[in-house]
């Protein structure tokens, strides 16, 4: 006999997943305009960060990539 999990409860009734897809919309929807406010009022904050985190990134990125060549061409020589 198979225990009471939520892939019975789907088998059983096909309503329970419709209830638990309009359960995560409604969510996923709260949260949205929950956060909608937050970035609109931190973005004055948050892209001039993000611009400099992605810099830094590309930097270091950079900066691996001209060490690993250096390395090949001191390794031909």
């Amino acid at each position: 006999m198979e225990g009471l999990s939520l892939g019975s409860a789907l088998r059983i009734d096909p309503r329970v997943a419709t209830l638990a897809a309009a359960a995560l919309l409604l969510a996923t929807l709260t949260g949205f305009a929950l956060a909608a406010p937050l970035v609109l009022l931190f973005s004055p904050v948050l892209v001039p960060a993000a611009l400099a985190v992605a810099g830094l990134a590309a930097a270091g990125a950079l900066a691996v990539s001209g060490a690993s060549a250096l390395v090949r061409v001191v390794g031909y020589v």
